[in-house]
């Protein structure tokens, strides 16, 4: 006779966070299709995936994220210094409640921020242009939109242009002009 896998999973869980109704705020376990919970019970649904499987749901009952003008300051601070930048997505306009889009990468929050601001353990973020998101990433919502300290302005430049200006000052020679694109002779070529 085969062990119930649903009965393993379920003491697992136990082990791991107690009881399930004290343990894991609003974790609630659930078996399908009228099959019992206990070891007796079989699977007489059939082969299906899941069929007489318990599942347990998770809903997130955080109190609202309430973050200080100073918290604000060190979170657009500490992510100021992270490599996460990422572009907005066309026609996202964030703010707080909305459901984050796929396409938008998060990050768990830098270790020495969680520190400093213990309420932001259990949220992640995302760097956009002009904003750092503070994410649930239970909910896949924003809690919070707090802008960036440096936020990235302007059109992004070509490798050339940036090397004949930036680059070139780096290494000590001096910045090309910078180029006038409406500047242009009668025949189309630059002046």
């Amino acid at each position: 006779m085969r062990p119930r896998h649903s009965n393993l999973i379920a003491a697992l869980l136990v082990l791991v966070f107690g009881t399930l109704s004290d343990g894991v705020a609003g974790a609630s376990m659930e078996t399908p299709h009228g099959a019992r919970g206990d070891e007796n019970a079989t699977n007489s649904g059939g082969a299906g995936a899941g069929e007489g499987m318990p599942t347990i749901e998770f809903q997130s009952d955080k109190p609202p994220l309430r973050l200080t003008k100073r918290d604000r300051n060190r979170v657009a601070e500490a992510i100021s210094r992270e490599r996460t930048y990422q572009r907005k997505p066309e026609g996202f306009e964030p703010h707080i409640g909305l459901t984050v889009r796929k396409e938008i990468k998060l990050s768990p929050m830098p270790r020495p921020l969680i520190y400093q601001v213990p309420a932001l353990r259990q949220y992640d973020y995302a760097k956009l242009q002009s904003n750092i998101l503070v994410i649930d990433p239970m909910s896949m919502t924003i809690v919070d939109v707090i802008p960036r300290k440096y936020p990235s302005v302007g059109q992004p430049i070509s490798a050339m242009e940036w090397w004949s200006t930036r680059g070139r000052s780096l290494i000590g020679l001096t910045p090309e002009p910078a180029r006038d694109p409406s500047a242009a002779r009668e025949d189309g070529h630059p002046r």
